[in-house]
């Protein structure tokens, strides 16, 4: 890419342009173990004193450092390595003052008693007038070393914001670096859970193909008069959030049951049945409770649950801590409530614990989340310390 260099020529001394003289462009370079200015682009200022060149020297990942010459009072002088903007595709030093008045060396002098003599003084005149521009050079310089202060303090403020600006694009990119890692592991996850599932619609396929071989059970719509074939309105669920939404129904029955009804549920059976959906891992659910008229009893799913009476089944929290027990009942199988309510019974807290299942314990028994794989003490066993019972629940992964 080539580099667009730009610099406006100011007499120091009128203040007007400099025009038509040569201003060149150098970039510091290494050569044979020295650092030397290296010529890379030249230019001539128009009557305005402007100049603007191209360099096809192109700069890597750092800026090199610079110095701009140009031909004042018939030689070459260093006018300034300061750019007011710097990047790889401009250079602009904007207004550049050049004294071109030279300055005047006073050498030393000894002087020896003379008489009084009259033609001394326009000698001494002379003097003072080159006293006095070199006073005017003076000012001029440290005029130009106050502008060389502002524009070291400005390129300093400049470097400083994009060494800020760096440091953030580094950080907004090590941030999105971590969540890209973190969605790469919850892809990884979603398909591990994606399998198997598929796993677990092939089991069930396979077990709706069985119950079509059965020569006992006929699908309702085969047993409709000939000519209609209604189509049921139906809708695509997740295999796994049909059964987690069951095992929730029942929860909220429960809690509810036991909050405002007489009775409260003792145990429970389900027996989910569904139709396969156009998806490896989703199920049809009927839409319309009207159609159920055209499926028979047998093809549907079924909840079973038996109701004891509230008042009866437990105790007090001090009678519970006081009742005798011997025996630790068998929980696993049981829904965490479920377990709960059955302990209580008996007088008896317990710790609950989730604990996700491998996907060798989905693919065995889908059932298992929801409920109690793992207690302590074993079924059986004589509870010694009430306050150490724990219940280990299963759940599927994300869920925890």
């Amino acid at each position: 890419m080539p580099i667009t260099i730009k610099a406006t020529l100011i007499n120091n001394n009128d203040k007007k342009p400099i025009a038509n003289t040569s201003v060149a462009l150098f970039f510091y370079q290494h050569i044979r173990g020295r650092v030397r200015p290296v010529q890379v682009a030249k230019g001539t200022t128009n009557v305005k004193g402007q100049a603007s060149f191209t360099s096809s020297t192109e700069v890597g990942g750092f800026l090199p450092r610079v110095l701009l010459k140009a031909i004042v009072n018939n030689k070459w002088q260093n006018l300034t390595a300061l750019p007011k903007t710097y990047t790889a595709a401009l250079i602009d030093f904007g207004s550049v003052n050049i004294n071109t008045v030279q300055a005047v060396s006073v050498g030393s002098m000894r002087f020896f008693g003379m008489a009084n003599m009259t033609a001394a003084k326009p000698a001494a005149a002379v003097d003072t007038n080159k006293i006095k521009l070199i006073e005017n050079e003076k000012t001029a310089l440290a005029l130009q070393l106050k502008t060389v202060n502002e524009e070291k303090a400005k390129h300093l403020a400049e470097l400083n914001l994009k060494k800020k600006e760096v440091e953030k694009v580094q950080t907004e990119k090590k941030a999105q670096q971590e969540k890209n890692k973190t969605l790469a592991e919850r892809l990884a996850a979603s398909e591990a859970l994606k399998e198997t599932q598929r796993k677990e619609l092939l089991s069930v396929r396979a077990d709706l193909a069985g119950l079509k071989g059965n020569a006992t059970i006929k699908p309702g719509i085969e047993s409709l008069a000939p000519g209609k074939n209604p189509k049921l309105a139906t809708t695509s669920m997740k295999a796994e959030a049909v059964y987690m939404q069951a095992v929730k129904a029942v929860n909220k029955a429960d809690e509810k049951g036991e909050s405002e009804g007489r009775f409260r549920i003792s145990d429970v059976k389900m027996t989910l049945k569904v139709l396969s959906g156009e998806k490896e891992d989703e199920v049809r659910l009927i839409k319309n409770a009207n159609e159920f008229k055209v499926i028979q009893p047998e093809m549907l799913s079924v909840i079973e649950f038996n109701l004891a009476d509230r008042g009866n089944a437990r105790p007090s929290a001090g009678e519970a801590n006081d009742a005798p027990v011997s025996k630790m009942p068998k929980l696993t199988g049981y829904t965490e409530s479920m377990a709960l309510r059955k302990l209580s019974e008996i007088g008896l807290r317990a710790s609950v614990y989730q604990q996700q299942l491998s996907q060798e314990q989905i693919e065995k028994q889908p059932n298992l989340a929801g409920q109690v794989i793992q207690q302590h003490p074993a079924s059986g066993k004589n509870v010694t310390n009430p306050n150490d019972i724990s219940l280990i629940i299963g759940v599927f992964s994300g869920e925890s």
